[in-house]
């Protein structure tokens, strides 16, 4: 009579509690494996859960989501009765520049600066701060309007050696706002009548005392304003 072959008796991997299948026992290419009731990985690479896959595709609907609002949001054709600031960045660092920052409750900042001289360490500014009254605000509010200083247009070429030229950035509510750039000898007769209005603001205050007074302080913004 023939002895039968000694067999090792197959072995399996107990399953976990509350299964009702048992765990595969061979993992192929180091790919994870997730026969847990849980769908939790056992072997191999650890697998991301599904929320954790998602996450990609909820950027991108947040961005997309985010670019829709911004292009939805369309800048309206007057200022009217919106709370509205604004600056005025004019000239250039070699031979000087101007600016003038107006805040929605009326306050304006004007910065005048100038080259060094041989003893001053880089360009020098002089800062000054006011007040504009009611009646102020409210015909600068009316010169906007009139010369539409929401559809001016930027120049759109390269400027020639020792031209000037001039940004007027405006801001409304919701974050809207307006940034137009011409320089001197195309400029737009609108832009031109807000730009020299602007310029008047900043030779009278001027005249005050300055709040600030020594070198200049690169992209300074008053508290408030964006620029």
């Amino acid at each position: 009579m023939k002895k039968q072959a000694n067999q090792t008796p197959r072995r399996t991997r107990p399953s976990r509690p509350g299964c009702n299948h048992r765990v595969r026992s061979v993992v192929r290419s180091h790919a994870a494996t997730t026969d847990g009731c849980d769908g939790s990985p056992i072997f191999g690479r650890w697998a991301p859960s599904r929320f954790m896959q998602s996450i990609p595709h909820l950027l991108l609907a947040l961005a997309v989501l985010g670019a829709c609002s911004a292009v939805g949001a369309e800048l309206p054709k007057r200022v009217g009765a919106s709370a509205f600031s604004l600056a005025l960045y004019d000239g250039g660092g070699l031979w000087g520049t101007q600016e003038l920052f107006v805040l929605t409750n009326g306050v304006a900042y004007a910065r005048v600066g100038r080259p060094s001289k041989k003893e001053e360490a880089g360009m020098q500014e002089r800062r000054y701060k006011t007040q504009l009254t009611a009646n102020e605000v409210q015909t600068l509010r009316t010169l906007l309007d009139q010369h539409q200083v929401l559809s001016l247009t930027a120049t759109n070429r390269k400027g020639v050696p020792d031209e000037a030229g001039a940004t007027i950035s405006l801001r409304l509510a919701a974050s809207q706002r307006r940034d137009v750039f011409q320089w001197e000898r195309d400029a737009q007769a609108g832009f031109k009548a807000i730009h020299h209005h602007l310029l008047a603001i900043i030779r009278r205050v001027a005249k005050t005392q300055p709040v600030y007074q020594g070198q200049w302080v690169h992209r300074w913004t008053p508290e408030g304003f964006d620029r």
